[in-house]
């Protein structure tokens, strides 16, 4: 199928779970090779997404016949949303759950709060979540400790990259 309008007016349009899988559909792309990984698979059925990936970079860097991405809240997203950790992917008829590395807290960036929730998964404070858990480990070592805290603190005000971490996986 051919989309024919512009990529503003299609940024325009409000997907919803109830109108994704048609209006993806209707968006054509001219097959283009990727510079980088946009998902990385990880234990069970999380996906690694990078630090600032837009719905859009991820579409435009899948090939499947059919997917969705859906941050499970009812509420429309938009092709320039940010890809948060805990969203669902679904590729290929198989579910994922988005693991953005340093994104604790689920909001689609690495901030100071992030890093306080990754401090407090390293002390026990924090209830165990597998998927926030594996956000949080960024050094990816299995552990959750106040060295990763410390990295996310640092990736937040630009010290360190977050990309970077993603890049190791």
């Amino acid at each position: 199928l051919y989309y024919d309008g512009t990529d503003e007016q299609y940024s325009a349009i409000m997907i919803t779970p109830k109108n994704n899988d048609i209006l993806l559909a209707l968006k054509y792309q001219d097959p283009v090779a990727q510079e980088k990984t946009l998902y990385k698979p990880l234990d069970g059925n999380m996906l690694a997404v990078p630090a600032g990936t837009t719905i859009r970079d991820y579409y435009n860097a899948i090939n499947e016949d059919y997917y969705y991405v859906d941050d499970g809240s009812g509420k429309p997203i938009t092709l320039e949303d940010k890809i948060r950790t805990q969203m669902a992917i679904r590729m290929q008829k198989k579910e994922y759950v988005a693991v953005v590395l340093g994104d604790s807290d689920g909001d689609g960036s690495v901030s100071s709060s992030d890093a306080r929730i990754t401090l407090r998964y390293s002390v026990g404070l924090e209830k165990k979540n597998e998927v926030v858990a594996a956000a949080s480990d960024v050094d990816l070592d299995g552990t959750i400790t106040a060295s990763d805290a410390r990295s996310v603190l640092r990736a937040s005000v630009g010290l360190d990259d977050a990309n970077a971490w993603f890049d190791k996986i």
